[in-house]
């Protein structure tokens, strides 16, 4: 992806987009899944199994039915890859000058995936209220959920569960980064490495 922008050194601008389009692309393809492990958590639904539920939801909903959702999950991750991709590009190439020290990935990675958690939490908290709605019609849901969430609990509503949220994406995703910062880096350092990858 890097390659077809024509850079290892991204600005802002293109680091957001990168992460936003393969993150929607990202989502495009796992929505069901994802549907399907909200319900579970949700302890609405009796779902026995993947396929189970994937033929229960189609036939006592509809096939879009697995995609419900999609708006508010597209909301939530193509933002927040986005956003963490700007803010830990920065970090790394602006506030600790390009360095490669794992402990400087480590922070740049935890700060950014902060940030980034801070502001997508609203639209998270909306596609769960979306996804473990059953019966309801799947036109403007995001909308409708959004007015019933900011009725019911002012601002505040749309941070609930953002601390045990903020947890676990803050250490996945800097984790995640960390060991790719890591293994790319010794993969670069492998004799013939460069020459086969620059040809």
């Amino acid at each position: 992806m890097k390659a077809l922008f024509g850079s290892n050194h991204m600005s802002p601008t293109t680091a957001v987009l990168i992460g936003a389009l393969s993150r929607t692309i990202t989502v495009i393809f796992v929505q069901p899944l994802a549907l399907i492990k909200t319900r579970n958590e949700s302890g609405q639904f009796g779902y026995k199994s993947i396929n189970g539920a994937v033929r229960s939801i189609v036939v006592e909903e509809n096939l879009r039915a697995l995609y419900r959702g999609l708006s508010a999950t597209i909301v939530r991750d193509a933002p927040f890859s986005g956003i963490y991709l700007a803010f830990y590009s920065h970090l790394k190439d602006v506030t600790f000058a390009g360095s490669e020290n794992p402990l400087c990935t480590t922070v740049s990675g935890l700060a950014a995936a902060s940030m980034a958690a801070f502001l997508t939490h609203p639209a998270d908290v909306i596609k769960t209220r979306v996804q473990i709605q059953k019966q309801s019609p799947q036109h403007f849901q995001f909308v409708r959920v959004l007015a019933t969430i900011h009725k019911e609990s002012g601002i505040a509503g749309f941070y609930y569960g953002f601390v045990p949220r903020l947890a676990r994406r803050t250490l996945v995703t800097a984790t995640a980064w960390l060991i790719y910062e890591e293994v790319k880096k010794r993969s670069d350092m492998l004799p013939g490495v460069n020459a086969t990858t620059s040809s």
